[in-house]
Formats: structure tokens, C-alpha cells, sequence
């Protein structure tokens, strides 16, 4: 039996955003109607990690993620966004792309890499994810990844927020 393992992989693409990915991003912003294709060529250097099929090697998600500073908490946070192409959710693929996602910045944090920010926050927008989640805690599949519940946005939609390993007050 294959594993979401072994059926996709996700790629950090951080410091490799050569111009034929940028573009590869962009055509899947604008062709799954997520972004027009002005903010997508704004927002192309913001990509972090892609979501693509082993087989095909075709993309089906991504996450991307800016550096912000959340005044009533006095801290920055990368501020993720994450998409999955539709045939493709309720496979875990999300939760697992934000958890690899908070891995490489955290390890990025931990190293003295960089230490800009004190760790990730998340806007879930997706209906799903919200309806199935109600624990303050969020631990993804195994808990390791401790999102925490701070809130709704104006849009109702669920904020976490993850902190780095190390992070004080």
C-alpha cells in the first residue's frame, strides 16, 4: 500500500526560485483562479515549498510565507499561506506541507541561520480544516508541531501561530 510518502513530495525551494519555476508557480496561481496574475508575480518570491506528484512531478500545492509583525504581540511571525489543488485534499497533504514548512524555518532559527522571525503564523481559511478543528491546540499527526488557537480573523477564518524552539519573551 502507497503513503502520502509515496505518492508526493514536497520541495523547499527557498533559495532555488530560478525563472522557469517562478513562472511554473505563477501559470498555477492564475490557472487554479487562487491569484491574478499581478499579485502572483508579486508574490512568486514568497514561495517556500511545492507540493508535486513522484509520478508526474506536476505541482499541486505550495506554501509561501512573509516575514510580519503582529503588533499585539510584539513579535515577527512568517505569515503562511497554503494551497492544495482540489482532487488532492483530505489527504493530510496540507497539514503535512505546513508542518515540513515550520520545520525548515525552525531549523533555520535554531542553527542562528536566521532569527528574524519567532515562528509561523497561519490563517486557515479552508471550511474543512476549520469544521474538524476545534481544539485550542492543534498538533498536526502526531503532535509535534504545536499550533496554537489565538483567534478569528474579520473573516472568521482560524489564526495559529507556532513558535520556533528557543523562542522567549
Amino acid at each position: 500500500m502507497k503513503t502520502i510518502l509515496d505518492a508526493y513530495f514536497i520541495e523547499d525551494v527557498r533559495e532555488h526560485l530560478t525563472p522557469t519555476l517562478q513562472q511554473e508557480i505563477i501559470q498555477f496561481w492564475v490557472g487554479q483562479e487562487i491569484l491574478p496574475e499581478t499579485v502572483a508575480q508579486e508574490r512568486v518570491h514568497q514561495v517556500m515549498q511545492v507540493l508535486r506528484q513522484n509520478e508526474s512531478k506536476s505541482m499541486i500545492g505550495l506554501v509561501s510565507g512573509q516575514l510580519k509583525y503582529i503588533e499585539a504581540m510584539k513579535m515577527h511571525f512568517y505569515d503562511c499561506r497554503g494551497f492544495v489543488k482540489e482532487p488532492y485534499r483530505s489527504q493530510g497533504l496540507f497539514i503535512k506541507t505546513f508542518r515540513d514548512t515550520y520545520y525548515l524555518l525552525n531549523q533555520d532559527y535554531v542553527s542562528g541561520k536566521n532569527t528574524q522571525a519567532s515562528g509561523v503564523f497561519v490563517n486557515i481559511e479552508n471550511p474543512l480544516l476549520k469544521s474538524h478543528n476545534h481544539a485550542i491546540w492543534w498538533g498536526g499527526d502526531k503532535g509535534e508541531v504545536p499550533y496554537f488557537f489565538m483567534g478569528y480573523s474579520a473573516q472568521g477564518n482560524h489564526i495559529r501561530i507556532a513558535y520556533f524552539k528557543g523562542v522567549t519573551v
